[in-house]
């Protein structure tokens, strides 16, 4: 039962830690692709808002407990 609870414990700080860094990520990258001097990555920009949201659900089910 210890065993259990601890899983469930580790696994909802890792799922927290993992989105708070997904969207830290989230947040910086449009200023490092603009700050570079390749253009090819600037046209990537507008997707990040749309891949944002998809990876946060899909982090969020790292802990499966709390997602029922």
């Amino acid at each position: 039962m210890l065993k259990e609870i601890l899983k469930d414990a580790g696994l909802e700080i890792a799922e927290e830690t993992a989105i708070a860094a997904a969207k830290a990520i989230f947040r910086s990258l449009p200023a490092i692709a603009l700050a570079t001097e390749n253009k090819y990555d600037d046209m990537f920009v507008p997707v990040f808002g749309i891949l944002e949201p998809k990876v946060i659900e899909l982090l969020d089910g790292i802990n499966k407990v709390d997602n029922v």
